[in-house]
Formats: C-alpha cells, sequence, structure tokens
C-alpha cells in the first residue's frame, strides 16, 4: 500500500498447503481503493483457491479494443469489447468491466494456453444519457489472480456520436429521403406514414429516440420560435405544424407557447390539421374567411367571437365536427364533466385529459394554452 496516497493495487498469495493438505494456494486482489483519513468503505474482493499462480498479463498492443458497427444506431448503441492478455495453460481468465467505479460486470471468459489470448464482450450504451464515462477493464483467473485494471473514457455526444472508441460511432448522416416525420402520443414515438397514420417506432425507449432529434433531423426543415427550445416538451408538435403550415408565429419571431387559445386561431389550426386550404379574410378581422367557412360547413354553429378565448369544450365540439367523428361506444374515462365530443376524441387517442390525484380530469370550462393546441392539433393532422 502506498502510505501517501493511501491507494493500493496489486495480488497477494500464500502457500495454504499446511491446511490442505495439497500444493494449493490464496489469493486476493483488489484495484485502486482510495480512503481519505477517516473515510470508511466496504469493498468486494475476489478470492480463490488453486495453484499460486502470476495475474494474467496484458498484451502489450491493443489491450482493450473497443468498435461499434459503422454508425451509431440511436435504438441499439453496441460496444464491441475486445480484450488481448496471457496467461498460465489450463487457468480460465475472466473479463470485467465497471463503469465510473461501479460494480464490476463479467464480460466472458477464456481458457489461457499460455500465449496471448483474446477475450470478446458487449457494452450496451443505448440507455446511456449525454456525458463522459470511465471505463475500468481487468482480468481475473480461476486462481483469483488480477491483471492490472485499463481505463477508457468514453464520451456520449449530444448529436449521438460516440468518442473515444477505437473505431466507429460516428452518428449517422442524414439526408432528406432519411428524415423522418413523428408524433408523440403518450410518450411513445411514432412514425408519420404518407397515409398520416401512425405507426408505432420505439414503445420501450422513446427518451432515447427524443435525445437524437438534432442527429436524425426530424422535421423536414426547421421552423423555430424564440420561445419554443428543443428541450419544452411541445417543441415536436408545434416544430411539426410550423413546418406543415398550420401554426405560425408572431412577428417578434416568438410563439408564446403559454398564451391562450383564440377562437380564430383555434379555427386555422383545427382546420387547417383536417385539410382545409388558406382562407383569405371575408372581413375586417384576419379570421373571418375561417369563421366563414366554418358556419358554412357546419363546423359550429351561432356567433362567435373570434378574439375572446376558446375553451376545452368548445376545441373538442370543434374538432370532433371536423373529424366527423360518430359517439364512441367505451365506457365514460373522465371524472368530471366532458362533452360527447370529448370521450370521442379520447376514443381516438386525440385528447389525453389531465391527471389530478388520482383522478382524469377534462375541465370542459378551462381555456387551453397554444402549446396544449398545438399538441391535439398535430395528432388530428396525423389521424385526418
Amino acid at each position: 500500500m502506498n502510505e501517501n496516497t493511501k491507494s493500493s493495487s496489486g495480488t497477494y498469495a500464500a502457500d495454504f498447503s499446511k491446511l490442505s493438505g495439497a500444493d494449493s494456494g490464496f489469493a486476493v486482489s483488489w484495484h485502486n481503493i482510495d480512503l481519505a483519513a477517516g473515510q470508511s468503505e466496504t469493498f468486494s474482493l475476489i478470492v480463490g483457491v488453486g495453484e499460486v499462480s502470476d495475474p494474467p498479463a496484458w498484451d502489450s498492443e491493443n489491450s482493450v479494443y473497443l468498435t461499434m458497427d459503422a454508425e451509431v444506431d440511436q435504438n441499439n448503441r453496441i460496444v464491441n469489447v475486445s480484450a488481448k492478455a496471457k496467461d498460465a495453460d489450463g487457468l480460465t481468465d475472466t473479463l470485467f468491466y465497471s463503469v465510473d467505479g461501479g460494480d464490476g460486470v463479467n464480460l466472458g471468459s477464456v481458457t489461457a494456453d499460455g500465449n496471448v489470448k483474446t477475450i470478446n464482450g458487449e457494452i450496451d450504451l443505448t440507455d446511456y444519457e449525454p456525458g463522459t464515462y470511465t471505463f475500468a477493464f481487468w482480468i481475473v483467473n480461476s486462481n483469483g489472480a488480477a491483471s492490472e485494471s485499463v481505463e477508457r473514457e468514453i464520451t456520449i455526444n449530444d448529436d449521438g456520436s460516440i468518442d473515444g472508441l477505437d473505431s466507429g460511432g460516428e452518428a449517422p448522416e442524414q439526408t432528406e429521403d432519411s428524415k423522418i416525420p413523428y408524433i408523440i402520443l403518450g410518450g411513445i414515438v411514432y412514425e408519420v406514414l404518407e397515409d398520416n397514420v401512425p405507426a408505432l417506432m420505439m414503445p420501450e425507449k422513446p427518451g432515447a429516440f427524443d435525445a437524437a432529434l438534432d442527429t436524425y433531423s426530424i422535421y423536414m426543415g426547421d421552423k423555430g420560435f424564440s420561445d419554443v427550445a428543443k428541450s419544452d416538451w411541445f417543441y415536436g408538435d408545434v416544430t411539426a405544424l410550423a413546418n406543415k403550415g398550420v401554426v405560425g408565429g408572431y412577428p417578434d419571431g416568438s410563439f408564446m407557447p403559454y398564451g391562450e387559445v383564440t377562437w380564430g386561431e383555434a379555427l386555422k389550426m383545427v382546420m387547417k390539421a383536417v385539410g382545409y386550404g388558406d382562407i383569405a379574410p371575408t372581413g375586417d378581422h384576419w379570421a373571418s374567411g375561417y369563421l366563414e367557412t366554418a358556419l358554412a360547413d357546419l363546423l359550429i354553429s351561432g356567433e362567435v367571437e373570434l378574439d375572446a378565448v376558446i375553451t376545452r369544450e368548445e376545441v373538442a365540439n370543434l374538432t370532433a365536427q371536423a373529424l366527423k367523428l360518430a359517439p364512441a361506444g367505451i365506457e365514460y374515462p373522465f371524472d368530471d364533466v366532458a362533452p360527447e365530443a370529448a370521450v370521442a376524441l379520447y376514443a381516438a387517442g386525440i385528447i389525453k385529459g389531465s391527471a389530478d390525484d388520482g383522478q382524469l380530469l377534462f375541465r370542459a370550462e378551462s381555456t387551453i394554452t397554444r402549446a396544449e393546441m398545438s399538441a391535439i392539433v398535430w395528432r388530428v393532422y396525423c389521424v385526418r
């Protein structure tokens, strides 16, 4: 042990033949145990009983080789590990790794023959967040003797690429043909097919796909707003609708996602989502043409103040009528009062309601924000 750093690594072996009556030995291996003054830790030690032996010896070149096949697959980031070392004939050498000083993980074993042998294994980085990680590798033989550890630093970048490998790890190069329109429903990522039908893409790991938005350039272009960040839950819905020309922003470049939706805004968003084109004003108000058309097509009835905020119940009635949804034959899903249109939209996956203390609420009389409206309208666009 180094008395200055209180750090130690190595192997201790002793002859225990007097206890066993045979030529056998005892070995304990440890790695980089660092303790500050007064600090106490419990460590797991690898113990083996057998002939006294030297620890496995790393090959002088390419002792640990890390590769990935071609470009990074964002949904399946597997690092191939090849470790080269030699040990006494007949011993079993097992390769371990740890991440940032965590528990050791068995990667695989090989039977030594006195020559350099290769131990292969795989490390799955799929669920790792962007950041830099220190991987330690070491080999323990069947007598409990351990090699020195080899450390490799691996960095997972925000664009999905991986640095620190010997080969591979580049982010995939995207072309116009490979860009994917998508929708998130209930935290699950769906691909939007040519006929606007959502197809399940990744039911288990939507987070991995979300983290790769930059890499995959999901949208055909990127019409951004100054107050809509890629980390916002509504970023995908707002950006997709903007690129489809369904929603727009304000002259200062903002979208005002938390602003309340007016009747004029709701009419334009819903009608364009179901297939209406741009409708020119027929009066003084910019949305007067949408209102006149909505009344003529029986999407709404009665008088409407275009600059008045719209309620959730009114949004549900407008949207269900625009989609021509029939009454839903499902059990009533909400724990408060909601119109039949809201139930039909719930059955179609357009709205989800709000969870509140174990209850699912529709909040019919509440207003709706531009961000919330965008989430609904993007689902409308995808299932129209």
